[in-house]
């Protein structure tokens, strides 16, 4: 096995390669969720695959305790102000807030015991993704981002097969879901984390380190949280006013959203390092580098939005057995959604870069209160339309209030080094 080790240390990936691999590896990560609720569409059925989307809204919604912002962080340390055991120790702590917060907001939202389990089951699932992206982000920060892919592809390949074998033999959610565990966590074990140990000190609780870290990444985390719970608040919104047959239905239309984010991140991510240091040593590359992405990101959107309005609606109507024709208008928005949402996402890291997270607060704050305030009304009012017009309304608010910071960080930054 040492000899394995060896040989995977020894791997020098081009960047070409690097890339390829770290792009095949989200990519397969993003259609997992896709995937998984298609399936259990199709052999379950409409009713309970509204349940698992719920557990799903849920699960994302903690994931973000569980990642806790702090891959934003680890990729910029160019200075390596922190320790990878920094990194590590407060992620053990956020997935066990993770885990208390999804039982906590799975009452709150008066589910049934079913509901809940399944939704603790996909928390757990998630919270192998949270120990995944910090061993993500060691990999990436010493240039070795197509291990990271690799990981990612046979991983999650692994777990998406055995749910789905599971699901067909024995029609149980819940067992698929918990043998899913059971592959990721090995995975994880006998890759990502015996190749860091060899390396690295996994764990050493150090209080001051890990405070240093939380200071440096609470705004993202909480930026994250609340731009899920926006997420979340139209499907909330349906579990009290609709039913769970519209609650499949706005997760399959929402479905295209949520994979334009992450085609985007696949992207970004990669980026993230050389984009710190141009920040601080030539701001005229860095502006040039920022438009380009953007133009990128609209241009992944405009690609989207096309394919989706022409050949999305059939293309779903015939892999999850709905008839989803008349929400087309909602799927057009539901799509230029995610285009801004990807967008606030880089708006995030930008000025997490110039150390200026704390307007985040203010952000993504305001936005939310405003959008709980309108979230049921709207749903009560408009019904599915009502939905996608209070996520879009709140990502566009959230994308364009960045965008405004972000502008005026990016000057003050500038006149002060003139």
């Amino acid at each position: 096995m040492d000899k394995i080790y060896l040989n995977l240390e020894k791997i020098n990936f081009s960047k070409r390669a690097n890339s390829l691999l770290y792009t095949i590896g989200m990519m397969v990560f993003s259609f997992s969720s896709v995937l998984l609720l298609l399936v259990v569409t199709r052999v379950l059925g409409k009713s309970e695959a509204g349940i698992f989307s719920i557990g799903w809204a849920i699960c994302q919604q903690m994931l973000t305790i569980g990642l806790f912002g702090t891959r934003n962080v680890q990729v910029s340390d160019i200075d390596d102000t922190y320790r990878f055991s920094d990194f590590f120790s407060l992620k053990v702590i956020s997935i066990l807030m993770m885990l208390i917060g999804s039982l906590i907001y799975s009452f709150l939202l008066h589910l049934t015991i079913f509901e809940i389990k399944v939704s603790f089951l996909l928390s757990v699932l998630m919270s192998s993704e949270a120990f995944a992206d910090v061993f993500a982000g060691y990999f990436q920060k010493n240039n070795k981002i197509g291990i990271v892919g690799l990981s990612y592809i046979i991983r999650v390949l692994m777990y998406d097969l055995l749910f789905i074998i599971s699901l067909f033999v024995f029609h149980s959610v819940t067992l698929s879901i918990s043998i899913a565990i059971c592959i990721s966590y090995l995975w994880l074990l006998v890759f990502d984390f015996s190749l860091i140990r060899r390396k690295e000190i996994i764990f050493c609780l150090d209080v001051n380190g890990i405070k240093s870290v939380i200071s440096s990444s609470i705004a993202i985390c909480v930026s994250a949280f609340l731009t899920n719970y926006i997420v979340n608040i139209p499907k909330n919104s349906i579990a009290l006013y609709l039913d769970n047959t519209m609650q499949t239905y706005y997760n399959i239309l929402a479905m295209p959203s949520f994979i334009i984010s992450l085609f985007a991140s696949v992207i970004i991510v990669p980026m993230y390092t050389d984009i710190a240091f141009l920040a601080y040593k030539d701001i005229k590359k860095f502006v040039k580098k920022i438009i380009k992405i953007q133009g990128l990101l609209a241009i992944l959107t405009a690609t989207f939005f096309v394919l989706g309005e022409f050949i999305g609606i059939p293309i779903i109507n015939f892999l999850y057995g709905v008839n989803v024709d008349l929400y087309r208008l909602e799927f057009g928005i539901l799509i230029v959604s995610g285009g801004f949402s990807s967008l606030a996402t880089f708006y995030v890291y930008l000025i997490t870069v110039f150390s200026k997270s704390k307007v985040l607060f203010w952000v993504y704050g305001l936005v939310s209160i405003l959008s709980t305030i309108c979230g049921n009304y709207f749903v009560q009012k408009f019904n599915l339309f009502g939905a996608t017009l209070i996520y879009f309304g709140s990502i566009f608010s959230i994308s364009l209030l960045l965008l405004i910071f972000m502008v005026s960080i990016i000057r003050k930054s500038n006149q002060g080094r003139k």
